[in-house]
């Protein structure tokens, strides 16, 4: 529950339903026995992970330890949870797949993940899958919040106090708040029964650049008339950016599938987007 999505999630939740969180001092997902431990004094009928490792680029070093976060104690709580007749709701990632088709990914379209960050969590999935529990695996895409350590965030405070500042131009994708993927997944989870297993894909509607949110940023911020000399943008390919681990060029995802199921709009991520800013700047 320490997480951008986790930990909003935890709170909606409780209004309404017996939860139990778990966060990193009480859960260790380096040790799958850990976690078990958990799902087993609280024997609940629903396991929802949003556990993950997701320093895209620290995993390329650091192999072991997302593999075993992304992959292995998935696999250990998949078996678990179907031997005990659980229903497991898993969080994964439009980086599974390798940005080279020209049109959003819908469910189907075949995984082909570029970096370590992508294939550990498509081997998660896939323990999943291969366990036979009851399951809905949701695939998320960038996502953002007001109150954690995100693109969000670290831009908000690299604007206000650099005079330049480089921002990748030619990777897309959809930002999508915290807020507008729990408003969705308590649709889900409050009607479990009506999914089937499979895969699902939820983001916001549309696409951008790391340099488009950003410059919707800075235009937000100067319509408040709250800061004036914010920093200059200069725009830099993904290539430049010489990152270590490779990014999809585009990772959009069709949600067709989710939505046609759930009476919810799917949000323009400009929409969605306006409201995070608004509450970063009142509480910054």
């Amino acid at each position: 529950i320490d997480g951008q999505v986790g930990s909003l999630l935890y709170i909606e939740l409780s209004k309404h339903h017996v939860v139990r969180g778990v966060n990193r001092e009480s859960s260790d997902f380096i040790k799958p026995c850990s976690v078990l431990k958990e799902i087993k004094n609280f024997k609940p009928t629903c396991v929802i992970n949003a556990a993950a490792f997701t320093n895209v680029d620290l995993a390329e070093t650091e192999i072991e330890l997302s593999w075993q976060i992304n992959a292995n104690t998935v696999k250990t709580m998949a078996s678990y949870c179907s031997d005990n007749n659980i229903t497991l709701v898993h969080f994964s990632t439009d980086y599974v797949f390798d940005g080279a088709k020209d049109m959003p990914y819908v469910e189907d379209d075949c995984p082909n993940p570029i970096n370590i960050y992508g294939k550990s969590k498509l081997a998660g999935e896939l323990f999943i899958q291969e366990s036979g529990c009851r399951h809905i695996i949701i695939r998320l895409s960038w996502v953002v919040s007001s109150t954690h350590n995100c693109f969000l965030t670290t831009m908000h405070k690299l604007i206000r106090t650099n005079k330049e500042v480089k921002v990748v131009n030619n990777q897309l994708s959809a930002p999508t708040s915290n807020k507008f993927i729990v408003s969705v997944l308590i649709k889900v989870i409050n009607r479990l029964k009506s999914f089937d297993n499979g895969i699902y894909h939820l983001s916001c509607a549309g696409h951008a650049s790391c340099l488009d949110y950003t410059e919707f940023i800075i235009k937000h911020l100067k319509r408040g008339e709250i800061y004036s000399n914010l920093a200059k943008l200069q725009p830099i390919t993904l290539q430049e950016y010489g990152a270590k681990a490779q990014r999809p060029q585009q990772s959009l995802l069709n949600c067709d599938k989710l939505f046609g199921l759930i009476e919810h709009e799917r949000y323009e991520w400009k929409i969605d987007s306006a409201e995070q800013i608004k509450y970063l700047v009142k509480n910054a």
